[in-house]
């Protein structure tokens, strides 16, 4: 028996990778004021497996006027402990970009504790992120001097805001 729970764990790590979410949430509902972007998913889609860190863009475009929001979302594995990220920083030609963050979720599975945190993201930077192969970040504790450094790739970009332009498209 426990053979066969070897051999379904692999087939089952990779059906959970290749989950995909929805990237547009509320186009068509006519509860909501707004429908959500996301690019949840592009990159790291077993990401807290094996790895500490999963950034992705979300944003909104309010369905009125068009006014659009946008963030990184980060959910982070902090390890044995809460760390209260507090700041995501990052190179955009050659100048230091500090963005404040702010923890929007948490959890407590056995050992392991997560945080999921979001900075705001103007346009501009989505744009330019998408300009490029990929950014060099880094997320910072509020608690310790922990941080952690990850990339976003420039691909992730341009499909967030290919999606952002076919919502507009769509609300016309």
């Amino acid at each position: 028996a426990s053979m066969k729970y070897i051999i379904m764990l692999p087939l089952i790590l990779i059906i959970y990778g290749c989950k995909t979410m929805s990237p547009v949430s509320g186009l068509n509902d006519p509860l909501e004021k707004s429908v959500t972007v996301t690019s949840e998913g592009f990159s790291k889609p077993l990401m807290l497996m094996y790895q500490s860190v999963d950034p992705f863009f979300r944003g909104w475009i309010d369905k009125s006027d068009k006014a659009q929001s946008h963030q990184v979302y980060i959910r982070v594995n902090s390890g044995n402990n809460f760390e209260n990220w507090s700041q995501l920083v990052f190179l955009k030609e050659g100048q230091l970009v500090e963005l404040n963050t702010v923890r929007v979720s948490y959890d407590v599975e056995g050992n392991a504790y997560y945080e999921d945190i979001i900075a705001e993201f103007p346009l501009t930077y989505l744009q330019w992120i998408a300009s490029q192969e990929s950014v060099d970040m880094r997320i910072k504790s509020g608690r310790s001097n922990l941080k952690i450094d990850f990339s976003i790739s420039g691909d992730e970009a341009i499909k967030y805001l290919k999606s952002i332009e076919d919502t507009l498209g769509k609300l016309n």
